[in-house]
């Protein structure tokens, strides 16, 4: 392991002194001299990111966000059907109760069902099941922790499988990087010709968009991209937009039809007029 961890130890950026926030902030209640107390903010450090506590603001960015946000929703309804399966996203997870991490995202299969929308963390002492796969998105303040530190760690834990989605540089394309953790030690993952990595125990290829901004997940077997809450919403919006445009191509053409069927009417009540003021003139011509 200690080779892999050589070359992902490059290009880390060292915080700022100036910014004393660089790696983020909590608030904490500080005594003063009078005896009473007062709420503070103070900056975290690099410990505090790898081992965050409730509550803490830590400095991602909103490039992280959005690709953090995509494979939580996305994942969620890849498992939908499955309450035993666990997606977490940024939730504390407990190997021990003095010793935890917080992933930016954790699947986890074998989970209660029963405590999916109780979690506040996930303790996996308590309820057994070992996150599968770990995956984190890398940002300036955390890209030392996601490709160094977490990297030795999360191989102590049980975990099989760990993916880094890599920036070295704000806004610069995302790189994708797998381990498998194998009694034999850690073990890079191959990249396929299009630089996507497989998850087999998720089924499915992890890849990039063409300008390598944004992380996308495809069904293994159907090759279909997996769809986010706002991908769905989307395609929903067109459905229901199609279907109002067939109803008004119905309505019009209803009414294009009972224009017709009135034209046929009056039409007919004109025959029936004509005939009968036929019949009328005929029967007073008729001779006697």
């Amino acid at each position: 392991m200690s080779s892999a961890v050589e070359n992902l130890s490059e290009e880390f950026p060292a915080p700022d002194p100036k910014d004393r926030f660089f790696y983020g902030s909590r608030y904490v209640r500080k005594k003063l001299p009078s005896g009473r107390t007062k709420i503070v903010q103070v900056p975290l450090t690099e410990y505090d990111v790898l081992h965050p506590k409730e509550g803490d603001h830590i400095v991602n960015g909103e490039e992280h966000e959005l690709v953090r946000a995509y494979l939580r929703a996305a994942l969620i309804h890849r498992y939908r059907n499955e309450p035993s399966t666990a997606v977490l996203s940024d939730t504390a997870v407990y190997w021990t109760p003095k010793f935890h991490h917080c992933p930016d995202i954790a699947v986890i299969f074998g989970a209660d069902p029963a405590q999916q929308l109780k979690r506040r963390s996930y303790r996996v002492f308590k309820e057994k099941a070992i996150p599968t796969v770990l995956m984190e998105v890398v940002s300036r303040s955390t890209r030392k922790n996601d490709l160094v530190k977490k990297l030795e760690q999360y191989a102590t834990t049980g975990v099989r499988f760990y993916v880094i989605l890599d920036r070295r540089k704000q806004s610069a394309p995302l790189s994708i990087q797998g381990y498998e953790f194998t009694p034999e030690g850690t073990i890079p993952m191959p990249l396929d010709e299009r630089g996507w990595l497989w998850l087999e125990a998720l089924g499915l290829w992890l890849g990039l968009s063409p300008d390598g901004k944004r992380a996308i997940l495809y069904d293994g077997v159907t090759g279909e991209p997996i769809k986010d809450y706002d991908d769905q919403a989307d395609e929903i919006q067109k459905q229901a937009d199609e279907i109002q445009k067939r109803a008004r191509q119905i309505e019009d053409l209803k009414k294009g039809l009972d224009a017709k069927a009135l034209a046929l009417q009056a039409e007919k009540a004109r025959a029936d007029a004509l005939e009968a003021k036929l019949k009328e003139l005929e029967a007073k011509n008729k001779p006697q």
